[in-house]
């Protein structure tokens, strides 16, 4: 219950920042065992950022106006 208050006021685009953290972490063993060229980098951060980060970063302004409900639907109606 003190977490669901704490998270209350904290700024959404915070949490989902820290939750991408924790998925790039977690993703770093299976990185180390497939060669990326010089290349290929770059193209993998630009994916990151435009196809993940954007819409993050629109998610977490709207967040605010709408209801817990259609804050949790809305993802789940996005094609991925």
């Amino acid at each position: 219950m003190a977490n669901a208050i704490f998270l209350q006021y904290t700024a959404p685009i915070y949490i989902a920042i820290v939750g991408r953290w924790f998925v790039a972490i977690a993703g770093v063993p299976f990185l180390i065992h497939v060669p990326l060229g010089h290349g290929n980098l770059w193209r993998l951060l630009l994916l990151g950022v435009v196809q993940l980060g954007v819409p993050y970063v629109f998610y977490a302004a709207a967040i605010k106006h709408v209801t817990a409900l259609e804050a949790t639907l809305i993802p789940l109606l996005e094609p991925s």
